[in-house]
């Protein structure tokens, strides 16, 4: 009988250290271990806990960031909605393993890396009788699940009725999805929380929301162009995770442009173009890498 040399194929994944300055590490994974086995050699590795860190798949301009579920196994998320996977060999390797390299749906503008970054993440609860309190909350958790824990955390006389939470049309407000995170709906940076009643007098799980108000920021800004020292003026405003711009803040009804702040791999406080800011305001500069 003639023995046949069994092959283990493998995923290469390249996954971005958000906590160790942005470094990019490759890691093999078998594709049908589950993402708990992958991220524990990933923690192991980086010397990161992994009950503070996971993998998450950044968004790009048509698809949500996306926390990868430790029960799903890797090659759950081959496809069109996540990365997927090109049979290859790897020249550099001695092995006769098949590898397996990372790729993404080319219809997409899209990333090549997953990000190993933390799931402790602090929000601002918004209390309508109390000042605003600081609570830290697991970045994975579906927003079903924050809604239970808050309300058990602050009890129902914290929760406004949905009636009264936009009587004062305050277009700030927008009510969260209860099967996403707060990430995975694009909310990366502050946040400020609150509890609403769906129907008065019903206190169930079913009758609970939560919603979020997204702070608004507006003024002017000079952007970069063209070739050297080549500065723009425009009028910008940041709401609702868009940053739109406009030729000045009497033109706010024609916008010029605009850029989701979700697609965003870094800001940068020193622009790769530092040496082109002019000197009285390269304390005041940033850089959007996209």
């Amino acid at each position: 009988m003639k023995k046949e040399a069994s092959k283990k194929k493998s995923i290469s994944l390249r996954v971005r250290l958000i906590d160790k300055d942005n470094v990019i590490k490759s890691f093999k994974f078998n594709p049908h271990e589950t993402v708990k086995d992958a991220c524990k050699r990933v923690a192991d590795i980086t010397e990161m806990p992994i009950e503070h860190y996971g993998l998450f798949l950044p968004p790009t301009d048509d698809r949500v960031g996306q926390w990868l579920r430790e029960e799903y196994p890797l090659d759950f998320y081959q496809g069109p909605h996540g990365f997927q996977v090109i049979g290859g060999k790897n020249k550099t390797d001695n092995s006769n393993d098949d590898v397996v390299l990372l790729v993404t749906d080319p219809l997409a503008i899209s990333t090549d890396y997953l990000e190993w970054r933390s799931k402790i993440r602090f929000i601002h609860f918004i209390s309508p009788k109390y000042a605003e309190r600081g609570f830290l909350i697991n970045d994975t958790s579906k927003v079903g699940e924050l809604s239970e824990l808050l309300l058990k955390e602050f009890g129902a006389e914290e929760a406004t009725s949905e009636q009264q939470l936009f009587r004062n049309g305050d277009d700030n407000i927008e009510v969260l999805n209860p099967d996403l995170s707060l990430r995975e709906q694009g909310y990366h940076g502050e946040c400020f929380i609150g509890i609403y009643l769906k129907r008065r007098g019903t206190l169930n799980m079913a009758n609970v929301g939560l919603y979020i108000k997204i702070p608004f920021y507006e003024g002017y800004l000079s952007r970069k162009v063209g070739g050297i020292r080549s500065w723009k003026k425009m009028w910008y405003s940041v709401k609702k995770n868009k940053l739109r711009n406009y030729k000045s803040e009497k033109t706010i009804k024609n916008e010029h442009g605009q850029l989701l702040i979700k697609t965003c791999k870094e800001i940068l406080a020193t622009p790769s173009t530092w040496a082109d800011v002019p000197k009285k305001n390269q304390t005041a500069s940033f850089e959007l890498v996209t």
